[in-house]
């Protein structure tokens, strides 16, 4: 396309909003995220003993998703000054060509689509959706049956993420075992007691958010901390957590605002854009997109049979 990092404004907003884009996508479904789907089901089940399953999630996340995403784009980037005139489009023949080179689906690519559906199975059948990722993952890898070598694989895996998947959500349970999430909700409760639902959902939403943006490399912590702390004031007030804090848990993966976190990182470090481009876009559309959820949400759960209350 002959774009330069760093002076190519095409270039700029379309790598700067791959992180948005990306992160807001991965809160559309279970396996969408890495670790922060995951976590947050354990922390809904540690602090209130209720399970999020993979059809609830996809019943409210999936809808909000698609509404707002487009909207959300144009508005993170507008903050870019971006026109249509800036927009350079590859001719149909280039993406015919990388398609060609690709060749016909394999034997991997079909195992792999044989897994995926698997693992969606077992979590529709029941089985807990952090076993369900986890025993498909290792399917993935054995020889054979697998889609990647193992030799190859395991020692590429990112261990971080996965300490992180198998330990942090032991945190929420940590903090509510010492009393440190009790100490917080009785500081914060107060703010929370004399709200109604709707208010209780943005404003969930947005603490969660600016915290995972703040704390952007100790997420995990925050997110554990968040949710060890509000969704049992959720349940102090008779609000059913897996609606009312559904939209905080969502955001708990919107850390797109400041460019510290590792995977926003591995984007800016292609030299497309600077750190403080996503600061100002990232905050205003993340707090609108929280009202987005939460709103929506608040339409949906009642069409499916949820309950805002316990």
């Amino acid at each position: 396309m002959g774009e330069k990092p760093g002076e190519s404004k095409f270039g700029r907003v379309l790598m700067a909003v791959l992180p948005f884009a990306l992160l807001t996508s991965g809160t559309s479904l279970v396996g969408g995220s890495a670790s922060g789907n995951v976590s947050s089901i354990n922390y809904m089940l540690n602090n209130a003993g209720l399970e999020l399953t993979y059809v609830h999630w996809a019943k409210l996340a999936y809808p909000a998703f698609i509404i707002c995403i487009i909207p959300g784009i144009l508005l993170f980037t507008r903050f870019f000054k971006f026109k249509a005139e800036d927009v350079h489009i590859l001719p149909a023949d280039y993406y015919q060509e990388r398609l060609d080179e690709l060749g016909p689906i394999g034997g991997s690519e079909v195992r792999w689509i044989i897994i995926i559906i698997g693992m969606i199975a077992c979590m529709l059948g029941g089985m807990k959706t952090a076993y369900a990722a986890l025993l498909w993952a290792m399917i993935s890898v054995l020889p054979g049956i697998g889609v990647a070598d193992a030799k190859k694989v395991i020692p590429a895996l990112n261990w971080d993420v996965c300490i992180c998947v198998c330990i942090v959500p032991l945190l929420g349970t940590i903090l509510t075992n010492n009393g440190v999430n009790d100490f917080i909700a009785a500081k914060i409760g107060p703010l929370f007691s004399n709200l109604g639902i709707f208010p209780f959902m943005v404003l969930a939403g947005w603490i969660m958010f600016v915290l995972m943006n703040v704390m952007v490399n100790a997420t995990h912590g925050a997110h554990a901390l968040t949710a060890a702390t509000l969704i049992p004031i959720a349940v102090s007030l008779g609000y059913n957590p897996l609606v009312v804090c559904f939209p905080m848990l969502c955001t708990a993966s919107w850390f797109y605002c400041f460019g510290g976190n590792y995977i926003v990182m591995i984007n800016g470090g292609y030299g497309w854009w600077d750190k403080k481009d996503t600061i100002i876009p990232g905050l205003i559309t993340g707090l609108c997109m929280v009202v987005a959820y939460s709103a929506i949400i608040y339409v949906i759960a009642p069409l499916w049979g949820m309950s805002f209350y316990l």
